[in-house]
């Protein structure tokens, strides 16, 4: 028996994650390797078992895994090897190392993969093999060099890394897999570890919890793990993904929900993606209208629908079968105690849900008109930095965005405080998908993504319930933090630029509610926001704009300021007649491509924090004592060589 799932339309049977499926032959293996050796000490890795979806899989990555097709393969942590068989059979390697640190587990499944194929080699690693210091004698003695033409020391095409980071984290581990995913990241930009050539290719599985946070589908999430891979990806993507009730679906809108779905549609279509039978994404259900909306009665406001509001839909059938049954036997519904008690908490998520309605009513009553202002400072940008406009044209709109304002404000205090801060981040969404007027440029990768991600069914992945995402990375050569570290000379500079920008990244995810003013006013103290934003003009678009009140005596001065390479539409430049204030930005919202202009401008500020301690302290931030000790220890060989650069 299943039960239907209460935010998508599909039902999900209720069975043991040990259950063993004749469809998948391996669960019966696995389920003697893991069950028996590993069950009630820890939660396993998990697994996929089904063949098809790795074929799947394949074949919606083959334009990308095709294109400079890798000529070897590093797999991390593969378990029971099928994926890996099935990667290597489409890719026909010349070498596939295979690194496993429970080879007591998996070493018989993985040996016998290898006697089928000289290109396999089985690898034992340690369990902290994140900070594998063997690396460079792993590729020395396997990886000497890569094939000529494959890579240029930005990209190693010739690479491609498997990963299954499904693996059991003790309560409390700093090594969480989205943070080690980062550590990836942070790797490629180092050229260390299994980038040592050039940033490479990654397919990896992890947890879909960890993988929202990794390719995030709401600026809430937007961590470091996402922050490092916006900045250094090409492309990046869910390629695949289970059903999963993630608290995103309750911090988006219906509306962007459905835009950006639309346009992946469109996506789509236009490269000729052909769809999968089978693969399709179960649609995502809407809450219920309220059968009697109370003595406040607000406009129905359309939302993703939650599990006490499926309650609500259940309950509202159980009442019309008691009523049909009642009346075939005859039998009075207000002597049934059955109805009653089925009526009063049917009343009880009634009162409830027009609660939701009218708190989503104001939520998006914010957000629509904060829209409007954004919208008018646009066109006050563009009616500023043109000298055809007269004054009292730049005087009505100004007047006109203070109005709108104080409305804002006045209809924000109306409102109940838990309206507020919801309301904030459906701002930022907004404003991250849509600040261009195009999902194509987005601040988040969801948003961007070429295609939904294919359906992982249930029982495909082993042990059975834990929802799983397949994420697929491609590095850029073009991304502006690439170019500038490749740019520049391995030395003191470089690592200090490269230590800066991991800092600040990490602050940034771990404190995303800060506003922008607050976030620069920590990084250059007492620098006047309008002279950041003049060295930083992708900062003018994201700004409230006021007319400055000399602006009369700098309008001929008001020549715009960008970036080279960078739009010159007035709204993304900066100009000398207009007063920006950032203190209702939150920095969640904020493009990396501006993040990493204002790293940038931070490392040639002379008040600089002089340490990435410092820069921690300064923005608010805490480390973990792992990263205390690396950034506090020069580590030298030898028994207690190293000595402390910062206290």
């Amino acid at each position: 028996m299943g039960a239907p799932h209460h935010l998508f339309d599909i039902t999900i049977p209720k069975v043991s994650k040990w259950a063993r499926s004749p469809k998948y032959p391996l669960t019966d293996r696995l389920f003697q390797v893991l069950y028996k050796q590993q069950a009630g000490r820890r939660l396993p890795r998990s697994h996929i078992v089904s063949e098809k979806l790795c074929d799947d899989v394949l074949q919606r990555l083959s334009p990308y895994l095709l294109r400079n097709r890798p000529t070897d393969i590093v797999d991390l942590l593969p378990g029971d090897g099928l994926l890996s068989s099935k990667v290597n059979d489409f890719l026909k390697p010349r070498q596939h190392l295979l690194f496993e640190y429970q080879l007591p587990l998996y070493g018989d499944m993985l040996n016998e993969l290898a006697a089928k194929n000289p290109c396999y080699k089985v690898i034992e690693i340690q369990n902290n093999w994140v900070n594998e210091d063997r690396w460079d004698a792993i590729f020395a003695e396997h990886l000497p060099m890569p094939p000529p033409n494959t890579a240029d020391g930005v990209i190693n095409d010739s690479l491609l890394v498997l990963a299954n980071l499904t693996y059991y984290v003790p309560k409390g581990s700093h090594f969480t897999p989205s943070r080690e995913w980062a550590h990836f990241m942070s790797k490629a930009l180092k050229r260390l570890q299994f980038h040592r050539y050039g940033m490479t290719r990654i397919l990896a599985l992890m947890p879909s919890e960890e993988g929202h946070l990794v390719i995030p589908r709401t600026v809430f999430d937007r961590k470091r793990p996402a922050l490092v891979t916006e900045a250094t990806s090409k492309v990046a993507f869910n390629v695949a993904n289970s059903t999963d009730a993630g608290a995103w679906t309750r911090l988006r809108t219906w509306d962007l929900v459905t835009k950006s779905a639309t346009r992946v549609a469109e996506r789509t279509a236009e490269q000729n993606v052909k769809g999968i039978t089978g693969r399709e994404n179960p649609r995502i259900l809407m809450a219920p209208e309220s059968a009697d909306p109370g003595k406040k009665p607000t406009p129905y406001v359309p939302r993703v629908r939650h599990e006490w509001q499926q309650k609500y839909v259940e309950l509202s059938e159980l009442i019309k079968q008691r009523e049909a049954e009642l009346k075939a036997s005859g039998a009075v519904p207000g002597k049934d105690k059955k109805m009653t008690a089925l009526r009063q908490h049917y009343k009880r998520l009634e009162v409830q849900l027009n609660q939701d309605n009218r708190r989503w009513f104001g939520r998006i009553q914010l957000t629509e008109k904060q829209g409007e202002i954004d919208e008018l400072e646009k066109e006050l940008a563009r009616a500023a930095a043109n000298s055809q406009t007269d004054r009292q044209t730049l005087t009505e709109l100004d007047s006109k965005l203070a109005s709108m304002r104080e409305d804002w404000a006045k209809l924000r205090e109306e409102l109940d405080y838990v309206v507020h801060d919801r309301a904030d981040l459906y701002i930022d969404e907004m404003r991250a998908a849509l600040r261009t007027g195009s999902l194509d440029n987005a601040v988040l990768l969801w948003d961007r993504r070429p295609f939904e991600p294919l359906h992982i069914k249930y029982d495909e992945i082993y042990p059975i319930g834990t929802p799983c995402s397949m994420i697929y990375f491609e590095p850029s050569r073009d991304s502006p933090l690439v170019k500038t570290l490749e740019s520049m000379e391995r030395g003191q500079e470089k690592h200090d630029l490269m230590d800066l920008a991991e800092e600040i990244l990490s602050v940034v995810g771990m404190r995303n509610t800060l506003s922008v003013n607050e976030f620069l006013n920590a990084l250059f103290p007492e620098r006047p926001i309008n002279d950041i934003v003049k060295a930083v003009p992708g900062l003018a678009a994201l700004a409230s704009k006021r007319l400055k009140k000399d602006f009369d005596s700098s309008v001929e001065a008001s020549s715009p300021v960008s970036n080279p390479g960078q739009p010159t539409d007035p709204v993304y430049t900066y100009q000398e007649n207009v007063d920006y204030d950032l203190s209702d930005v939150r920095i969640r919202s904020v493009p990396i491509l501006v993040l990493w202009d204002l790293i940038l401008e931070y490392s040639k500020w002379p008040a600089k924090a002089t340490s990435t301690r410092r820069i921690n302290t300064v923005l608010g931030g805490s480390m973990t004592d792992y990263q205390a000790a690396v950034f506090s220890f020069d580590f030298k060989a030898g028994k207690a060589a190293g000595k402390v650069n910062v206290l």
